[in-house]
């Protein structure tokens, strides 16, 4: 039978907390006796109980001090000493490394929060974003506007895309084949392609209510302007520009 893992985690029950550290402690001293019979080596342990003053050492008090004034003696023990640590030395080196995981936490947790407040106003379930905080409508704004700017961008690849597929086979780029240069004198505007993802992303968005989705679209609409598609007259390039 596997044996259930255990979730190392302080025992907050005094009783319990008691009752496994007697249980280890035997279990250590039992390791301990094994490791010296079997390896012929000398061992010395030392627990502190919470409950205790004195600690318990294991074989003995004397035996236990005459091999830790061994250990200490030992001549490399220099370089030994530099990864040694002690408890307090233990939790300082383990706070940094919590509190930045608190402020990574927190940072995350005040991104859903941001984000649940903007589905909210799009929903319209936050009218005049009532009770909201100057720094939450802030963060709101940049967050807007961050996801306008993705959007614009992924319209203009998804455009580029349909562009390409609207040309003849000759005039379509080729990964192994060269383009020739061509100037712009070469070029005319042969046509202009509707962003049609566009205006359909922006109804959708305004038609389901909520003041920031007219805002998302009075920013596509003042930005819209389609894309032209440029036709060199060498036919061996394609080239389009806003």
């Amino acid at each position: 039978m596997v044996r259930k893992k255990v979730n190392l985690q302080w025992i907050t029950k005094a009783s319990k907390r008691r009752a496994t550290f007697r249980r280890r402690r035997d279990s250590i001293k039992k390791k301990v006796d094994e490791l010296a019979t079997l390896c012929g080596t000398k061992v010395g342990v030392v627990l502190y109980s919470e409950d205790q003053a004195k600690p318990l050492a294991w074989p003995n008090d004397s035996e236990a001090k005459d091999i830790f004034k061994k250990f200490i003696d030992m001549p490399d023990l220099g370089k030994r000493f530099k990864k040694m640590q002690n408890q307090e030395e233990l939790l300082s080196t383990r706070i940094p490394k919590l509190q930045h995981q608190i402020s990574r936490l927190e940072r995350e947790n005040y991104t859903h929060e941001i984000s649940f407040l903007l589905y909210e106003s799009i929903d319209g379930r936050r009218p005049g974003l009532i009770n909201t905080t100057e720094k939450e409508r802030t963060s709101l704004g940049e967050m807007v506007e961050e996801k306008i700017k993705k959007i614009k961008e992924r319209i203009r690849q998804l455009q580029g895309v349909a562009l390409e597929a609207h040309l003849p086979l000759q005039l379509r780029s080729s990964p192994n084949q060269p383009l020739a240069p061509c100037t712009f004198n070469e070029m005319a505007v042969v046509g202009r392609v509707p962003p049609q993802q566009q205006q359909d992303w922006v109804a959708s968005l305004t038609t389901n209510g909520g003041e920031l989705g007219t805002i998302v679209s009075g920013a596509f609409a003042s930005s819209s302007g389609g894309v032209d598609m440029m036709h060199p007259y060498n036919m061996d390039y394609f080239s389009r520009f806003p």
